[in-house]
């Protein structure tokens, strides 16, 4: 309480002299030796109060505002009584201090829609302070209210816990297993090969698997787009072997002095960077042009082919590029994002799409993305451009709350400039994509 007191008391303070000028300007006293009922129910309801925040009940954000209404409520009925003795009268005439509650009321609320922010941005810069030599850790927390979302999977989780215990303002320390800290790129030239090579095997056996049997029925599915796919995973294992090859020159080529060439040591991690560069453009292929060759696919057939992508992934750690593209992908084939008519409004069905596409994406923090929205071409052009561009920022806004680091993300309204079909058919109409970069 002591600190919810120190970071309210902007709000606390007019509180505090509404109590005085309530005390002050009514004179309804109550008979000697009684209590106005007014004052003993909320008098239950205090205690109540302060029991359920010993308890520990409430989380979040709706303990700080319990918090805050128990101090609130203590802070003015202090402030009608120093008003009552101000005046040389009897504390009896508190009968009339109910009608000071009301601004009590709105000044402790809007005390907390304007305060909370800030105690939870003071928290944060604490929290992240006390655990600063936690390495990758020392962003891997939220704080909600005066609690901190720490994720289970943390290393030394419980040290961790014990460390942000004791920062001054802290209530509880929550598991979660969300993860809401964006893991470090690819920075040794070791793992810019490997995760080169990981990536163009993925996408090899991807373009294999579509020529033998496609995403829908191989009558449907043309034969060269899928070994174009297949092509593209073999570039991207040319690429790797070329950044192998770097690597062995780079070592080779040693100063005396026992440091690799500065030129020679980049060379195999720009060669990394391009095979999962050209791994990433295999998967976009595995998908597009699929999609392009086989107009005829059933709906369930598609279904049927994201499902089974989404069953292959692993139920945890990092993806590369080229999974990461096909999960987003296959996300968006068995769920829509959809906008009412002329409006940018995130319907609770679409919110919860997003929150998986919001979880795939920190699987994979290393990728830029480009949300590209489509518009139909029903009405004005101009209007249809600027809806689809405010969406693509409202769905930026949304990933970014989500914990999506807000560098990653571009949104772009195509307005009804790209079609993905003719506007006869549903699909037609609009539709929202996630592209890695």
């Amino acid at each position: 309480m002591t600190y919810i007191i120190s970071h309210f008391w902007l709000w606390l303070l007019p509180i505090f002299i509404a109590g005085i000028a309530t005390a002050i300007l009514t004179r309804q006293a109550e008979a000697k030796g009684k209590v106005a009922p007014w004052l003993i129910w909320c008098g239950l309801a205090f205690a109540a109060g302060a029991l359920t925040a010993l308890l520990d009940v409430l989380l979040g954000r709706a303990g700080v505002w319990l918090e805050t209404a128990l101090a609130s409520f203590m802070v003015y009925m202090l402030g009608a009584g120093a008003g009552a003795l101000l005046r040389k009268r009897d504390l009896a005439e508190h009968k009339g201090w109910a009608l000071g509650l009301i601004p009590a009321a709105l000044l402790w609320f809007a005390g907390n829609v304007f305060g909370t922010p800030n105690i939870e941005a003071d928290l944060k810069q604490s929290v992240g302070a006390a655990i600063k030599d936690a390495r990758e850790s020392a962003r891997n927390f939220r704080i909600v209210g005066r609690d901190v979302l720490l994720p289970n999977d943390v290393a030394d989780r419980a040290a961790l816990a014990a460390t942000i215990g004791k920062v001054e303002g802290v209530r509880l320390v929550i598991g979660t297993d969300k993860t809401f800290a964006e893991t470090p790129a690819v920075k040794t030239v070791e793992q810019a090969v490997d995760a080169g090579e990981a990536a163009a095997e993925k996408a090899v056996e991807a373009g294999k698997k579509t020529v033998e049997n496609g995403l829908a029925d191989p009558g449907k599915a043309t034969h060269d787009v899928a070994a174009k796919a297949a092509d593209a995973g073999e570039e991207a294992a040319t690429a790797t072997e070329k950044a192998v090859e770097a690597n062995a020159n780079a070592v080779t080529g040693r100063a005396d002095s026992g440091k690799i060439a500065p030129n020679a040591a980049t060379k195999p991690a720009d060669a990394g960077d391009d095979a999962e560069k050209t791994a990433l453009q295999a998967g976009n292929a595995i998908a597009d042009q699929s999609n392009a060759a086989t107009p005829a696919a059933s709906a369930a057939e598609k279904a049927a082919a994201a499902k089974s992508a989404l069953k292959s992934l692993p139920a945890s750690g990092p993806l590369d590029a080229a999974a990461c593209q096909a999960a987003l992908n296959a996300t968006l084939v068995l769920d829509k994002i959809d906008f009412r008519s002329g409006s940018v409004k995130i319907g609770r069905a679409s919110a919860y799409v997003l929150d998986r596409l919001a979880a795939l994406l920190q699987r994979c923090p290393e990728r830029k993305v480009e949300i590209g929205v489509h518009a139909d071409n029903i009405g004005d052009e101009e209007a249809n451009q600027a809806l689809s561009q405010r969406r693509a920022d409202k769905v930026t806004r949304y990933l970014i709350n989500e914990g999506v680091a807000a560098a990653r993300l571009t949104g772009v309204g195509h307005g009804d400039k790209k079609p993905v079909a003719s506007n006869d058919d549903e699909e037609g109409r609009g539709r929202i994509e996630f592209i890695l970069k």
